[in-house]
């Protein structure tokens, strides 16, 4: 093995530690507010959804966790049961419903998310623009390296 072949594995283990680490920490949380890890998952996406002006729908999100449709339609009754979300008809394709995230439910993940915001912002403090940039632009790697690949249909080429 390269030396930058043994690098490049010590990033990815690094990355998995971290996403492990986050796994445990939410996995954590969501047991102690009574819910479950993958409902928390679920919340969370959707609420970057919502910041990010996303219209988020149940097919979105089985394509987010991912779970198929008969999984995703139980988790959103139990998130709409425990009064999470409300599920609404899109205003303009009636034939699909929209998932609104309730104020209740931006509590329970700005409870997940922000204290690990403020650790990850004070872990970074020392770090330069240009350092962060750099980071930045490796985490975009990352992330779009491991995105599934959507197929390619016969219109496309």
């Amino acid at each position: 093995m390269t030396d930058k072949t043994d690098s490049h594995l010590d990033l990815v283990f690094q990355l998995r530690r971290i996403a492990s680490r986050f796994d445990q920490l939410g996995g954590a949380y969501a047991t102690s507010n009574s819910i479950h890890p993958t409902d928390l998952r679920a919340l969370t996406l959707l609420i970057d959804a919502g910041r990010q002006g996303l219209h988020a729908t149940p097919g979105w999100l089985s394509q987010k966790l991912p779970m198929n449709s008969a999984g995703v339609t139980s988790l959103l009754k139990r998130l709409e049961r425990n009064g999470y979300i409300k599920r609404l008809p899109d205003a303009d394709d009636k034939r699909r419903v929209r998932i609104l995230v309730d104020i209740r439910a931006e509590g329970l993940g700005h409870g997940f998310t922000d204290p690990l915001v403020d650790k990850v912002a004070a872990a970074v403090d020392g770090f330069s623009e240009r350092d962060l940039k750099v980071v930045q632009r490796f985490l975009n790697a990352v992330e779009e390296s491991v995105q599934p690949k959507r197929p390619t249909t016969a219109s496309e080429g």
